[in-house]
C-alpha cells in the first residue's frame, strides 16, 4: 500500500512464517460460520520472517526521492508520483516491498483499478492474481501455475469480519490481534497504530483528486477482509482501522514501515523484523498492465473453478 499494499504485504509474510492454522472456507453461510469460529486460533502469527506487504524502517537510500515542499504540514511527494486527472478513470498503484535494510524489493505489486474492479497483480509467480469484482460482488483468486480459480462472495467477507469482531471477546486475544487498536495522526501526513508487539507507521499525501484516496482505501479494506478469510501474515484488524482513518482524511499512503517483535526459542529471545513498502500512483496504465488485465479476464473464464475450501493457499 505504502501502507496499504499492506493488504498485500501481509500475504508475503506467509511465505516464510509458520502459518496460522488455515480456516476452512465453505460456500455461503456455513463458510462464514466455520471461518469465524476458527479465527480465534487461526489468527496467531507465530514464527517470524520476511515477507510481504508490511514494512519497517530501513535505509534512507531506498526511500523515494522527495520533492521539497514549502508547506511544513504537506509531506514531500516522491519524484515518481503523478497525480491523476480524474477519480473515475483507470489508475494503478505500484508497491515495492522491502525486508529490513535490503535495497532490493522482495516483491512488487501492481494494483489496477478499471471499470469498478480492482486487480492485484503480484510479480511473485507463487502468489495468485486477485480480482475484486465489486459489481459482481465476488473476489476471484487465479492460480496461474495450476490454472485454477476460486471465488468468494463479498457478503461472506463482510459477515466473517463482523462475526470475528463479535465472537472474539477475550481482552488478551483482542489485544494480540489488534482488534481494539486505536490509530493516531501525529501531523498532516503521519499516521500510526500499534498493538501487542506490532507497530505501523505510515507517511501519506493528499492527492489533487480526493476521490482517488477513497477508491484506493476501498481496495485496502477489501484486501484486509480477504486476509481475514485467508489467515496468513499479520492479522488485518488494526490495518483496517488505520485505513479507515486515512481514507476519511482523503490521504494516500506513500511509505509504510512495520516493526514486528517476535520471541524465538524456548528462552523467548526477542527478535525484531522490519518490513517496509513504498507506493506510487500512476493515472496512465502501461501496455503491460492493460495486457495483464486482459490475461486475468481470460483466466477467469478458462481456468478450472474449484470450491473455496479446496483451494490450496
Amino acid at each position: 500500500m505504502n501502507l496499504f499494499l499492506i493488504a498485500n504485504l501481509e500475504s508475503r509474510l506467509s511465505r516464510h512464517e509458520s502459518r496460522r492454522p488455515t480456516v476452512s472456507k465453505r460456500s455461503s453461510r456455513s463458510n462464514v460460520a466455520r471461518m469465524s469460529l476458527a479465527l480465534a486460533v487461526a489468527l496467531i502469527w507465530l514464527a517470524a520472517i520476511p515477507g510481504q506487504c508490511l514494512n519497517a524502517q530501513d535505509s534512507p537510500a531506498t526511500r523515494p526521492n522527495p520533492i521539497a515542499s514549502s508547506d511544513p504540514f504537506t509531506p514531500a511527494r516522491p519524484a515518481s508520483y503523478r497525480s491523476p486527472a480524474t477519480p473515475t478513470g483507470a489508475w494503478m498503484a505500484i508497491t515495492h516491498i522491502y525486508q529490513g535494510d535490503h535495497p532490493a524489493p522482495v516483491d512488487t505489486h501492481h494494483v489496477v483499478y478499471e471499470n469498478g474492479s480492482y486487480y492485484d497483480f503480484s510479480n511473485d509467480e507463487s502468489q495468485p492474481w486477485t480480482i475484486f469484482d465489486l459489481q459482481a460482488s465476488r473476489v476471484i483468486l487465479l492460480d496461474r501455475k495450476r490454472q485454477l480459480r476460486t471465488s468468494v462472495p463479498t457478503k461472506d467477507l463482510i459477515q466473517l469480519a463482523a462475526r470475528a469482531e463479535a465472537e472474539i471477546t477475550d481482552p488478551t486475544d483482542r489485544d494480540r490481534y489488534g482488534m481494539d487498536a486505536v490509530p493516531s495522526r501525529t501531523n498532516e501526513g503521519q499516521f500510526s497504530v500499534s498493538y501487542a508487539d506490532t507497530v505501523y507507521r505510515v507517511t501519506g499525501i493528499r492527492p489533487d483528486v480526493p476521490a482517488l484516496a477513497v477508491e484506493y482505501g476501498r481496495f485496502v479494506d477489501w484486501a484486509c477482509r480477504l486476509n481475514v478469510a485467508r489467515p496468513r501474515g499479520v492479522p488485518p484488524f488494526a490495518r483496517m482501522k488505520l485505513n479507515a482513518v486515512m481514507t476519511s482524511a482523503k490521504m494516500l499512503p506513500v511509505e509504510t514501515a512495520v516493526t514486528l517483535t517476535r520471541h524465538i526459542g524456548a528462552d523467548r529471545t526477542p527478535a525484531k523484523i522490519r518490513l517496509r513498502s513504498t507506493t506510487t500512483i500512476d493515472r496512465q496504465l502501461t501496455d503491460a498492465m492493460t495486457q495483464r488485465i486482459n490475461d486475468a479476464k481470460s483466466m477467469r473464464v478458462l481456468f478450472q473453478e474449484i470450491p473455496w475450501d479446496q483451494y490450496e493457499h
